[in-house]
């Protein structure tokens, strides 16, 4: 699940930007148009990194991104906010 994969990535240090995003996603009673934002906002980041070794976490984010949004949730012009923890370099 996302929480393994955000582990996975902590562990690594590869992505820490990736990492407070899947945090802030995966906070208690997070909005699900708010979840859906900040897996998008995972997705990108991992994919900016550009390796193949990600390819597990990225199908992994993407399935919850499109189980969200066949929900009815989930819109890029939804304003939500930044999550605040900084990533741990």
């Amino acid at each position: 699940g996302l929480a393994a994969i955000r582990d996975e990535l902590a562990a690594s240090g590869q992505a820490p930007r990736a990492v407070m995003y899947l945090d802030a996603a995966l906070a208690p009673n997070v909005a699900p148009t708010t979840m859906w934002n900040h897996l998008v906002e995972a997705r990108d980041v991992l994919q900016d990194v550009g390796d193949a070794g990600l390819e597990r976490a990225l199908q992994e984010i993407e399935a919850s991104i499109a189980l969200i949004w066949s929900r009815g949730y989930g819109t890029e012009a939804t304003p939500y906010p930044l999550p605040t923890l900084a990533p741990s370099e």
